[in-house]
């Protein structure tokens, strides 16, 4: 089975928790050993490498099909799933606490989320475990030659690690999002359509071009795009917006303290074009990049 990093910045991208400047490794998108420069633009999408796979990421001029597919699939299922949380308060405690909870009580609250993630989604559910050999903080395990509903993976060691209270809410729910989507992706009743289609563009392009992703690539493929925006929505509304999710992904799917996205993709379309919406993408990712380096 290929194992698929998430990434993040100080994160996992591949994945591996950790500073920006550790993130180098085989199947992850590494930055560069000068991103602390100023504006190093191996941090920034590249229309070239994009264009070896246009289906599978969301700057590209095709891209706009799928971004209104993904907004009118996702969005009710995050909004499903922060209502069924609210309903078991004890939980919704839990969570706006989880990084005051022991380490048992942590587990069971990670637990519970899966459950609820998965029931809500209405997918199989992955194999969930924690494993504290592996490299990274977390992953999704997935085999596109032998589709099902992959593994969902957690270390322990390495998120013990992490300053980031919430950090292992924020990547169980993007993983198990990830499970859905690959189900989604292979499930007939969706054939080609998107967002199906450009999900299975996306999974496809993490294998074939995860060597040549930086950062902000990696995190604009379709199906990273969504499934950081899902975790980030759902957690940053649980917490009433207190999660810090400075570096999971890119602001395309990162929310202000209003719930507003900060880079609005489909929104910066209408502004641009759709030959001018890497361009602008990049001019605002110099704030997320200097906030993640400490630039002025």
């Amino acid at each position: 089975m290929r194992r698929h990093p998430i990434a993040f910045l100080s994160i996992l991208l591949l994945i591996g928790c950790g500073h920006p400047s550790s993130l180098a490794g085989k199947d992850s998108p590494a930055l560069s050993a000068h991103a602390a420069e100023a504006l190093d633009p191996k941090f920034f999408a590249r229309q070239d490498v994009q264009a070896l796979r246009p289906g599978a990421f969301s700057q590209m001029p095709q891209a706009l099909p799928m971004l209104d597919a993904i907004q009118r699939e996702s969005q009710p299922r995050r909004q499903a799933l922060i209502q069924v949380i609210r309903q078991e308060p004890d939980l919704l405690g839990d969570i706006r606490g989880f990084g005051r909870l022991g380490r048992d009580r942590q587990y069971a609250v990670l637990k519970r989320v899966f459950e609820l993630e998965c029931r809500v989604l209405g997918i199989t559910p992955p194999e969930f475990a924690l494993d504290s050999t592996m490299r990274g903080a977390a992953y999704f395990d997935f085999d596109l030659t032998k589709p099902g509903a992959g593994r969902v993976l957690l270390n322990p060691a390495e998120l013990a690690k992490d300053p980031n209270p919430y950090a292992a809410l924020l990547l169980l729910v993007h993983e198990t999002r990830h499970s859905a989507q690959l189900q989604m992706t292979f499930d007939p009743r969706h054939g080609g359509e998107n967002p199906a289609k450009g999900y299975r563009a996306a999974f496809e392009a993490q294998k074939t071009l995860s060597e040549r992703l930086n950062f902000s690539e990696f995190c604009s493929l379709f199906n990273e795009y969504e499934a950081f925006q899902f975790a980030n929505y759902v957690i940053g509304t649980l917490s009433d917006w207190e999660a810090n999710t400075l570096d999971m992904g890119c602001f395309s799917s990162q929310y202000d303290g209003h719930g507003q996205l900060r880079i609005d993709l489909l929104a910066l379309s209408r502004e641009t074009g759709a030959n001018g919406l890497l361009a602008a993408f990049n001019e605002g990712q110099k704030e997320q990049y200097r906030l993640l380096f400490k630039k002025p």
